[in-house]
């Protein structure tokens, strides 16, 4: 991070963005109503992840847990990768 610490005095009274009236937390079926609670809310941010297999130019849609890449290496996931590409992953 570029941040310098302490954070100068008053960076914290600034309005961000759409922190005033935020619209992450309305649902996104046209309807512009909030969600009845935070569940609701993540079921439908889950559900709209999961959608992106369905997305143009999309051929396939795989699930990695971060925190088994970083324990075990991403030697696999690059291995799937260059047996569908058909290309071989080089490291200079």
């Amino acid at each position: 991070s570029c941040h310098v610490r302490p954070y100068p005095k008053g960076t914290f009274n600034k309005t961000h963005y759409s922190e005033h009236q935020p619209f992450y937390e309305m649902r996104y079926d046209g309807t512009g109503e909030p969600f009845d609670n935070i569940l609701e809310m993540r079921a439908a941010k889950i559900r709209n992840f999961l959608s992106t297999r369905d997305f143009v130019g999309v051929s396939d849609f795989w699930i990695e847990q971060y925190e088994v890449l970083v324990a075990s290496g991403t030697e696999s996931l690059i291995k799937k990768l260059e047996d569908l590409t058909g290309s071989d992953a080089k490291c200079e």
